[in-house]
């Protein structure tokens, strides 16, 4: 869990999902959802605080390992797709976090849709948001040439070691497109000029879509303690807690997925030098 704090620093990504089934999955278009506010009076109705239970949390996706690979953005992206399309009834469903990794890769000649990164390298919600919704462009053969668009991961299997550069041939050749977000609603940032979304905006986002995925900043002072089972300043191993309460951290260094939250938990349950002013946790 993670602890609430007065300043939440948090990038937030909500897909609002038209589903684009091709193969096994996604042979004729469904539209899902399709909840991003589009008038002025829908984002007050947004913006105005609710009733919000004291404890909610919903059902998720599986943990997953990132190992080596700056590849966080990608598993926060996919855990709210996969946990959202499983709270709908839709199955559950594994995507593939090394297709998209080398789809948004320039050192695997991908240089025509403009991301400058290696493929085990980092990346950011603007990054993930291109790469689901860029269309399925077909060439004069009917063969699907768009390398844009989750697969399985079955047909893409992810790797925990650095990944290396691969040809792009390898990254679009016979690996059908499963899903095809429509669109996603970005909380905090250019939608509030630069302001944070309050915790009741991401509890409410939470209800509403059935989980989010944030950026936070991990104290990586200690990485082997933490690897290890063992407690650092910030993180309380026995509890599974961590709360960073520096205002000198102003940047984040992590993606994780928030499936809900408690507001009662304690604050005892933190490191002594770090701990929230109240009691509530997000938990992670």
């Amino acid at each position: 869990l993670m602890g609430f704090t007065d300043n939440f620093t948090a990038a937030l990504i909500f897909w609002c999902i038209n589903a684009y089934f091709q193969s096994l999955f996604w042979t004729a278009i469904v539209r899902i959802i399709n909840t991003y506010p589009e008038s002025t009076e829908e984002e007050e109705k947004w913006d105005r605080a609710s009733s919000l239970p004291s404890s909610y949390s919903v059902e998720s996706t599986s943990v997953k390992n990132q190992g080596e690979n700056g590849l966080c953005w990608l598993f926060g992206t996919y855990a709210v797709i996969e946990s959202w399309l499983f709270q709908n009834g839709y199955g559950t469903f594994d995507l593939s976090e090394m297709h998209a990794a080398y789809a948004t890769s320039d050192h695997s000649g991908n240089t025509r849709y403009g991301f400058d990164r290696p493929p085990s390298e980092g990346g950011n919600r603007t990054m993930a948001s291109a790469y689901l919704m860029r269309g399925v462009p077909i060439d004069s053969s009917g063969n699907d040439v768009c390398i844009g668009g989750a697969v399985l991961e079955k047909d893409d299997p992810y790797s925990t070691s650095l990944l290396p550069d691969r040809d792009l041939y390898y990254t679009w050749y016979n690996k059908p497109k499963v899903v095809m977000p429509k669109n996603a609603l970005f909380l905090g940032g250019a939608k509030y000029n630069g302001v944070e979304a309050s915790n009741n905006e991401v509890k409410e986002a939470i209800m509403k879509y059935g989980s989010v995925s944030a950026s936070m900043y991990w104290d990586d002072t200690d990485p082997l303690g933490t690897q290890n089972g063992s407690s650092t300043t910030h993180y309380n191993a026995s509890t599974g807690a961590y709360c960073l309460n520096d205002s000198t951290k102003k940047t984040t260094n992590h993606a994780v997925q928030i499936v809900g939250w408690d507001d009662n938990y304690s604050r005892t349950n933190f490191n002594s030098g770090c701990r929230p002013s109240s009691n509530g946790a997000w938990k992670i």
